[in-house]
C-alpha cells in the first residue's frame, strides 16, 4: 500500500503483515503512526469513513528512499509530542538500508521480477463495505 486509505483492504485472516511501499501520505498523525508500527499489540487504525483492526504480530514493512527523521517528521513529533514520543517510534523500528549495490537487495528484486514472488500470491478475499 502506499497511503491510509489502502488499509481497507486489510485483512487479518488472510494477510500476515502489511508492506508500506513509498508511502507520500502526510495524514498519519504521530499517534497513529505509533499504534500502526506496534507489532505486540492490536491496533485499530482510523481511515475515511471507518477503522480497520489490524491484530497482534502483524508485522510491518516501510519501504522509502527517505531518512527514518524524515519519514516519520522527527521535527513535527518532538515540537508536538515531545522526545519520549520520538523514542518510542524509534523503539519499535528495525532499519535496514540497503542500496542497489546490496546482494540481498539485488536477491529478492530478482526473486519478485522473476515471477516467484508478490504478483503470484493469491488475491485476498473480498469483504464487503
Amino acid at each position: 500500500m502506499n497511503n491510509k486509505q489502502q488499509l481497507k483492504d486489510y485483512s487479518p485472516e488472510f494477510h500476515k503483515g502489511i508492506i508500506l511501499d513509498d508511502s507520500t501520505d502526510s495524514s498519519w498523525k504521530p499517534e497513529e503512526m505509533l499504534s500502526f508500527i506496534d507489532v505486540e499489540r492490536g491496533r485499530n487504525i482510523d481511515i475515511k469513513w471507518t477503522s480497520v483492526d489490524i491484530g497482534p504480530n502483524c508485522h510491518k514493512i516501510i519501504i522509502t528512499n527517505k531518512s527514518v527523521d524524515q519519514f516519520f517528521r522527527k521535527d513535527s513529533i518532538v515540537a508536538t509530542q515531545g522526545e519520549a514520543h520520538w523514542e518510542a517510534i524509534c523503539g519499535r523500528l528495525s532499519v535496514l538500508a540497503l542500496t542497489k549495490e546490496d546482494e540481498l537487495f539485488e536477491r529478492k528484486l530478482s526473486s519478485v521480477t522473476r515471477g516467484s514472488g508478490i504478483n503470484n500470491l493469491p488475491k485476498p478475499p473480498v469483504r464487503p463495505r
